[in-house]
């Protein structure tokens, strides 16, 4: 018999401590981590015949946090020769008649159905203030947008 009251005994301290180890448990605060909420990528349709589509997302280099509402312009690349490198061209913006496009609420740009060829990217307003993206040598750098193909630059990080 004493082997049963001791067992009981046993089984009821175990009840009592893990049972205050619950409540003591909630009363602790406990860490969280913030999760960054999931980004819904735009829906982008294959762009018509002979046209191209060009996708990207604008970030800011400081923060990482998506660039919304910013004005993102193509600007077109003219060569000097059948040379079509980047060294023989020259980048022309036509506040008229460049592709112009805005971003949504989480940094994403769509330019859909422009000509098919090469561009460099203008972030902003180039009357007010605006930036040239760069290769890492300071060089504009080239995006090409193939005839038929949705071309995507992927996250651009931006010091805004």
């Amino acid at each position: 018999m004493s082997r049963s009251v001791l067992l009981l005994g046993f089984l009821l301290l175990v009840t009592f401590v893990t049972g205050g180890c619950a409540r003591a448990r909630t009363m602790v605060p406990v860490l969280t981590t913030r999760v960054a909420p999931l980004v819904q990528t735009p829906n982008v349709n294959s762009p018509e015949q002979g046209r191209a589509t060009i996708v990207g997302r604008l970030v800011s280099a400081e923060t990482g946090e998506p660039l919304a509402k910013t004005v993102v312009r193509l600007a077109e690349v003219y060569y000097a020769s059948e040379n079509r490198s980047p060294e023989n061209g020259v980048y022309v913006l036509d506040n008229a008649f460049s592709p112009s496009a805005t971003t949504d609420e989480n940094g994403f740009f769509v330019f859909s159905n422009v000509e098919p060829r090469d561009y460099v990217i203008i972030v902003g307003d180039i009357y007010v203030k605006y930036i040239v993206i760069s290769n890492p040598d300071g060089a504009p750098k080239v995006w090409t947008a193939s005839p038929d193909q949705v071309t995507d630059l992927g996250e651009i990080s931006v010091k805004w």
